[in-house]
């Protein structure tokens, strides 16, 4: 059987802290089809999901905008991502989003 990868989990903004019921969060994942996708930068969709009260209430996938450096940190930035989960990140990407 295949080793699954570990994944990543990132902060997107130095006010990261630990949500709480009550509270809206947007989560972005490296999709590659229905699985979390090995390569953060070189996935082809990113799926978002929206959390209120604890609750999953929207799922959104958009297409990966473009391999360049910055390019995807600021990308989940302006569409509210507030916590990133990858298969892999490089510490490059890692150094945008702190």
């Amino acid at each position: 059987m295949e080793e699954a990868p570990a994944v990543v989990v990132v902060a997107v903004s130095e006010n990261y802290r630990v949500f709480k019921g009550g509270e809206n969060m947007r989560i972005a994942i490296s999709t590659e089809g229905e699985y979390v996708a090995e390569h953060f930068g070189r996935c082809p969709t990113y799926t978002f999901v929206d959390i209120k009260d604890g609750q999953v209430v929207k799922l959104t996938e958009e297409a990966n905008p473009g391999h360049a450096p910055g390019n995807i940190p600021r990308f989940l930035h302006e569409k509210g991502a507030k916590v990133v989960i990858s298969g892999g990140m490089g510490t490059r990407a890692q150094g945008f989003f702190n």
